[in-house]
């Protein structure tokens, strides 16, 4: 490198700094207790009535709901065609039942009674245990049928 000739312009400098700008602020974290909604209830069908309460259970637990009044409030709101009918019915006959006692008069009128099927073959696997009398075999399966 030598002198520069003189009609050569000098090298270009370096340009003042300049502060990058600043990200932008994260988007507001969503509480996901916030975003759960209670199950919708049909009445279709054993395992919809269990996924039902499963559901409700972990919904109330996530939004911290332990009021039994504020839970039978949502639950009203989930119910519906003869579900809701039923509920509108069963609370002006019970008004002052608790959620569990709800929770149980709704799985005794919803849950599906076990096939004949079923039944024959819970017959079938009865077998006598050792010391039991003919009168506890014959409540066995009386219960069965």
């Amino acid at each position: 490198m030598g002198i520069p000739h003189p009609s050569t312009p000098p090298p270009p400098s370096a340009p003042p700094h300049t502060p990058m700008p600043s990200p932008p602020p994260p988007p507001p974290l969503v509480s996901i207790s916030n975003t759960m909604k209670m199950p919708i209830f049909m009445v279709l069908g054993t395992k919809d009535l269990d996924q039902f309460w499963f559901v409700a259970d972990v919904v109330w637990k996530s939004q911290e709901i332990t009021d039994d009044d504020m839970k039978k409030a949502q639950l009203v709101t989930t119910l519906q065609v003869r579900a809701h009918i039923w509920y509108i019915k069963y609370n002006m006959t019970h008004p002052a039942a608790s959620l569990n006692d709800t929770k149980d008069a709704l799985n005794n009128e919803f849950r599906k009674p076990k096939s004949q099927a079923q039944y024959v073959i819970e017959v079938k696997e009865i077998k006598e245990k050792v010391n039991e009398s003919a009168w506890d075999i014959h409540k066995r399966l009386k219960c069965l049928l």
